[in-house]
């Protein structure tokens, strides 16, 4: 028998897949920065799947910490 349920990892795949599906209707400037979001979110979400948070907000947490790391790193901070 198979899975049942889905990994922590497929979640947050179906995720940004569902977010990547609007890409047709944005500019390409836009949607460049909408994947580099995709590939921040999916950075920290799979260390942040042991506690009881949604994906989503996996997701959105994972992409504040790297835009926090990327504050944090300019020159001068």
């Amino acid at each position: 028998m198979g899975r049942s349920t889905i990994t922590s990892r497929q979640a947050v795949e179906e995720l940004c897949s569902r977010i990547l599906s609007s890409r047709d209707a944005m500019r390409n400037e836009d949607v460049q920065r909408l994947e580099r979001i995709i590939l921040m979110g999916k950075k920290h979400a799979g260390e942040l799947s042991s506690g009881d948070i949604d994906t989503e907000y996996r997701f959105i947490i994972s992409v504040l910490i790297e835009i926090i790391k990327r504050i944090s790193e300019e020159p001068g901070k």
